[in-house]
């Protein structure tokens, strides 16, 4: 057994060290090719079953194992993040988190088909459970609410690509949510959700730019002011110790896709009336001006990351200037969001336009570049655009 290529000798001194007789050798040798998991527990903190089609019933089959023969450390005690795809049938998955590991804190369900009744089982046995993902799984209208009652640890939820509406309502009883993400949602409308978001005031994130927000306009609204709190704001200078929050007062992070419009003056009305808690901004498919850019180092003082999602209708001018002064921003994505190159000649790289994420290096070389002119005529062309319209103007 010693010369067995699956089992290398580090792993075979750990077993020798848990056993005491040949019988109980023989019992560790069929378990199956992942034994070891339960001759080293901390083995288990991160577990999947992606991509591996009969792993989840041989995963089962390890812990029942170690559950009948008293194994103590029991690895499901181990067992902190659990990442679970298709190939595993959602009784099964739930045997697997709500019977055996008990002390999960962070749980990824991979598409799979969800009912109420399964995840109330995750939800009570799984008392520690803190992070919540979902990506392209189905059926989920009610799955949330066993959390609103029994998910009192529940800080983060993420939906990666869900088709099927999912009611948010329960999220707003979990006091512990401070992270909430959805991203390819469709079902995500103002009358659906809108109300649902607006009266959850634990969290410190939340960023929904990936997901078709029907009424932006309506939800900036309903964030922006109340008279109460206008009256208390104009009142009081010390914006950063407001007694009196609006809703989703207390954001750190804030992303949202316009795709459908907003009012022109929107968006001013949000920086200048929001607490300046803000610290990562995610605006999708906007106008967003130079005159707005040009305001944000005034009303976000704490501004480190700001991501612009195929918008437009800024330059890069516009740009330049809001890097210069907001100095204490880290990094900026224009995912999509295209300017010519040639209007930032500190950055090195390939293409035409500048179109990725630029870290905090790149932007202080732009800073430190003070003498650097840039000629806004033109700036939004490609060199073959240009030219066109030069022979065009000499033709005429």
């Amino acid at each position: 057994m010693m010369d067995h290529p699956c089992f290398p000798l580090e792993l075979i001194t750990i077993v020798l060290k848990n056993v005491t007789t040949r019988q109980e050798l023989y019992q560790w040798t069929l378990v199956n090719s992942y034994f070891f998991e339960i001759a080293n527990p901390k083995l288990w903190r991160r577990i999947g079953t992606v991509n591996h089609p009969d792993r989840p019933k041989r995963l089962l089959h390890s812990l029942k194992w170690a559950a009948t023969h008293g194994r103590k450390p029991f690895p499901g005690d181990f067992i902190s993040n659990f990442c679970i795809d298709e190939e595993c049938p959602t009784p099964l998955m739930v045997t697997l988190t709500a019977g055996y590991a008990r002390s999960l804190r962070e749980l990824e369900l991979s598409n799979m088909h969800l009912t109420g009744d399964e995840m109330e089982a995750i939800a009570i046995f799984c008392p520690l459970l803190s992070v919540l993902i979902f990506f392209e799984c189905t059926n989920t209208f009610d799955v949330l609410e066993p959390f609103g009652e029994h998910g009192h640890n529940l800080s983060a939820f993420h939906v990666y690509v869900s088709l099927d509406e999912m009611d948010l309502l329960p999220l707003t009883l979990c006091e512990g949510l401070r992270m909430l993400y959805l991203a390819g949602c469709p079902w995500l409308t103002m009358d659906r959700a809108g109300s649902a978001l607006l009266s959850m005031d634990q969290l410190d994130e939340l960023d929904i730019s990936q997901s078709s927000f029907d009424d932006p306009d309506r939800f900036l609204e309903n964030m922006i002011f109340s008279e109460p709190y206008q009256q208390y704001r104009h009142l009081n200078d010390d914006n950063d110790n407001d007694g009196l929050l609006p809703p989703l007062g207390g954001l750190t992070r804030f992303g949202i896709s316009c795709r459908s419009g907003t009012q022109p003056n929107m968006w001013f009305d949000f920086l200048i009336v929001r607490p300046r808690h803000l610290v990562t901004l995610c605006i999708a498919r906007e106008c967003v001006g130079d005159n707005l850019l040009s305001i944000m180092h005034h009303f976000l003082p704490n501004l480190k990351s700001l991501r612009l999602d195929r918008c437009f209708g800024f330059s890069s001018l516009g740009v330049r200037e809001m890097i210069k002064h907001n100095p204490g921003l880290d990094d900026l994505q224009m995912v999509y969001s295209r300017l010519p190159r040639r209007c930032f000649p500190e950055l090195n790289g390939e293409g035409v336009f500048l179109d990725h994420f630029i870290g905090r290096d790149e932007l202080d070389m732009i800073r430190q570049n003070t003498g650097f002119v840039v000629d806004l005529s033109d700036d939004h062309l490609l060199p073959s655009e240009r030219e066109t319209l030069e022979l065009q103007g000499s033709d005429e």
